[in-house]
């Protein structure tokens, strides 16, 4: 669970007076180093597992493509739903394809990606993103009746 702070804590004169690091570090958490090969966000999933999640092995890059690959095609319909009926079938396919085979992850099926990700490893993610003075924290949630069993 991400620490709890006041406005005055973290705003003055109406600029951020404190970092995504800073969040982290009263979280008792860090900053971990994570490959940006296009699965960044699988990568970050397995350090921090490491290290929040020490007694249980962390999933491995290729167990964790296959859970999200089995998520997205067996819910395919609620995802692609979640863009309005944008793509079909056949380009989500191809994109969910593409992302996982050659990490191309510029697509509408990656913008998912989090909340397949939780629910297939029933885990909630914390996404800290600290840019240009602005802080913003974001908690991935399992969806359906999935329960997270874990945080990272």
């Amino acid at each position: 669970m991400l620490p709890f702070l006041r406005f005055s804590d973290v705003v003055k004169d109406g600029k951020a007076k404190v970092t995504g690091l800073f969040i982290l570090k009263n979280a008792g958490l860090t900053v971990l180093p994570t490959l940006g090969d296009g699965h960044c966000l699988m990568h970050a999933i397995i350090n921090s597992w490491k290290i929040q999640v020490p007694n249980i092995n962390p999933p491995s890059l290729e167990k964790i493509k296959s859970l999200f690959f089995v998520e997205a095609m067996d819910f395919r319909d609620t995802y692609m739903n979640f863009d309005a009926g944008k793509i079909t079938v056949s380009q989500y396919c191809s994109m969910l394809g593409k992302y996982i085979t050659e990490k191309r992850y510029n697509n509408v099926v990656v913008d998912y990606m989090p909340i397949m990700i939780a629910t297939s490893l029933k885990i909630n993610i914390y996404i800290i993103h600290d840019e240009n003075d602005s802080i913003r924290c974001e908690d991935i949630t399992p969806h359906r009746d999935t329960v997270a069993e874990h945080s990272i």
